[in-house]
């Protein structure tokens, strides 16, 4: 893009429409969408394009005058974007037309820096766009899960229609899928994959399995085979059954998961079935899917328990083939052997305390102090907005400074890894599992973050080894970042990239004190918030507790979940 470094006086309605005519047109070239080439100054734009100057003069520029270059040029690219496409639907949850931009700029969701290079800014805004477009939930027509869909063609009803292959109910499914190809496609492949475990060729033929228990015994063995073969698990019988038994419980561990912190006032509402939980038997499962004994909400809990348990062998297998038990133990080696200073044991952590003050009306923080254990002790009261947060901090040596740094080391559990495919309506377990290493650090100034990073480095040499950092975003120290995740907040500056050393791609978020409590506390940018709200605007509450099963009302349980965790994070602890 040819466009050069503005400044304040230089945004003009027309020459930015010049500007926006090519980066916004490049969008269009893979449907064969060409835009105007006419120069900014002549007539060649037709009325259309004048209309549109005139407009955005009008309602933006004259009566609301941006105070930065970022954030005029920002202002015509939302304008510019809602003209052009005022019906265009997203397929995001929650950003349905492009006018509702604003919305998501408000709630953070798209954030530029005060100093950031306005041209960069508007390369991001579209890189902003299409992650997007490319975003779709377990919800939507394009769900991948289709057989846990409530409106597709597996959804659990109340009776189930088994025994006769041309029922009324058959003929009326195929009245209603008929003109759906890729949702039929999608059944024959679900069903082809029930039969194959199963052994038989009809649905008519899964009535005797559940009446006779020796056929099903020898179809069970059978089954445990072919998923030992899928998985990739070696060993016999035994070892094959230890590992589903391992995927059963960790398909559990996800509904335990939202019960006990989420969804923790609505755990009497979402609790697994007796039955459903001590099943671990994938044929058991399905059988239990499809008998009509069994309740229409336990039904729906054995096929979800299978759904869940193939996402965590996926993950599994996916784990094996990376090494990643071996790397996490090589990259905490990594950490104790050539980062943190030798003067503390390992493990060693020193107590210190942040005492912040937070803004009343969004509980930012505004100063921070930090305090020794001690000095923290002698508190008596805590003000109104004032916050006290504990971190336990190492020490690492640059030249002979000693600096402080809190550290947390991420490795996901298998409940997190699996939420996480649910929430990018995921199958492939690479997306979970290689980018499960991560760091966030923690230190007191942005000169000390610099120094950290270039320790880092110095480290890994040190270690006969090359660190390489990729896919840098800088909001500290001026720029910006625009996440893929789906209600994922850009408003809190950090230093966020990967690090490439030994085999291993390690993510590392770092933060300076006051940033590190930001996203600790502050209003709509809090990491609990935050949880919530990827929770129920990825659809993964309604795609694992539909409506019409378990009877919740996600939204107003999501409002109320929010307004919960906002006043906990705003409780001053005396």
């Amino acid at each position: 893009m040819g466009c050069q470094q503005a400044d304040s006086a230089s945004i003009t309605p027309t020459k930015a429409i010049g500007y926006i005519s090519f980066v916004f047109g490049k969008c269009w070239r893979p449907p064969r969408v060409w835009p105007s080439t006419a120069s900014p100054v002549n007539c060649l734009d037709g009325a259309m394009s004048e209309n549109c100057c005139a407009s955005l003069e009008c309602a933006r520029f004259d009566r609301a005058p941006p105070r930065r270059p970022a954030e005029g040029w920002l202002a015509v690219f939302e304008f510019t974007e809602g003209w052009y496409n005022a019906r265009l639907v997203y397929p995001c949850p929650g950003e349905h037309s492009s006018p509702q931009l604003k919305q998501a700029m408000a709630f953070g969701r798209f954030q530029v820096a005060p100093n950031a290079d306005p041209c960069r800014a508007a390369r991001a805004f579209f890189s902003f766009f299409k992650s997007k477009e490319r975003c779709m939930s377990v919800l939507d027509d394009k769900s991948i899960f289709v057989a846990m869909k409530q409106d597709g063609p597996f959804a659990v009803e109340d009776d189930v229609y088994i025994r006769r292959n041309f029922s009324s109910h058959a003929r009326e499914w195929i009245r209603a899928y008929f003109h759906q190809p890729l949702t039929v496609m999608k059944y024959r492949a679900v069903r082809g994959q029930i039969f194959d475990l199963l052994q038989i060729e009809h649905f008519s033929d899964i009535q005797p399995l559940i009446d006779d228990p020796s056929l099903f015994r020898d179809r069970s063995d059978r089954a445990y085979a072919l998923l030992g073969t899928l998985f990739g698990i070696n060993g016999g019988v035994h070892e094959v059954r230890n590992r589903i038994r391992q995927y059963a419980v960790a398909a559990d561990g996800v509904i335990d998961y939202l019960k006990n912190k989420v969804l923790e006032d609505y755990s009497s509402h979402i609790e697994l079935s007796n039955e459903i939980e001590a099943m671990q038997s994938p044929v058991n499962l399905l059988l239990t899917a499809c008998n009509n004994r069994y309740h229409k909400k336990a039904r729906f809990e054995a096929k979800r328990k299978l759904v869940l348990m193939g996402l965590a062998g996926s993950i599994d297998q996916r784990e094996r083939e990376t090494e990643i038990e071996h790397k996490f133990a090589t990259f905490l080696n990594f950490l104790n052997e050539n980062v943190w200073s030798p003067r503390l044991k390992i493990g060693e952590l020193r107590s210190a305390y942040l005492l912040s003050r937070h803004d009343k009306d969004d509980f930012a923080c505004v100063d921070v102090t930090v305090l020794e254990e001690g000095a923290a002790m002698q508190l008596e009261k805590l003000n109104e907005c004032e916050k006290l947060t504990l971190i336990k901090r190492r020490l690492f040596e640059d030249g002979r400074s000693l600096i402080p740094v809190y550290v947390t080391v991420r490795k996901k559990d298998s409940a997190a890894k699996i939420l996480k495919l649910l929430r990018k309506n995921e199958k492939n377990p690479a997306v979970a599992v290689d980018d499960e290493l991560g760091l966030m650090a923690v230190l007191d100034s942005i000169n000390d973050v610099k120094r950290f990073v270039r320790h880092l480095t110095d480290a890994a040499v040190k270690a006969e080894s090359f660190m390489v950092l990729e896919d840098i975003s800088d909001t500290l120290t001026g720029g910006f970042y625009h996440g893929t995740s789906e209600s994922s907040s850009q408003q809190t500056p950090m230093l966020k990239f990967f690090a490439r050393l030994g085999g291993m791609r390690v993510e590392f978020i770092i933060h300076t004190n006051q940033t590190y409590l930001n996203y600790r506390y502050q209003r709509d940018i809090a990491h609990d918030e935050y949880e919530v709200r990827r929770l129920f605007d990825s659809g993964v509450a309604e795609f694992l507790f539909p409506p019409d099963i378990y009877h919740l009302d996600m939204d107003k349980i999501r409002n109320r979940q929010l307004r919960k965790f906002r006043k906990a994070i705003e409780q001053t602890v005396q």
